[in-house]
């Protein structure tokens, strides 16, 4: 089975759509430290997922396919 590293897929699609972590904790609701967290772990809640992504306005395909482009 494999497993995404979703804070690498996190780290990834704000380097490709110039969302900062700031302005993920804004849109979120929480401290930018919660965002440097989710950026530092390889794993997350899925609802966790589903707000970044909404954050992100990105679908959770097009924002895990970032993992499966590093070669997972």
């Amino acid at each position: 089975m494999y497993l995404h590293d979703v804070g690498y897929c996190l780290r990834q699609a704000q380097a490709d759509t110039g969302i900062t972590s700031a302005d993920i904790a804004i849109a979120l609701d929480v401290k930018p430290q919660q965002v440097a967290r989710w950026r530092k772990n390889s794993n997350m809640k899925f609802h966790t997922m589903l707000m970044i992504c909404d954050a992100l306005e990105m679908e959770l395909d097009d924002f895990l396919r970032y993992d499966r482009q590093m070669g997972g």
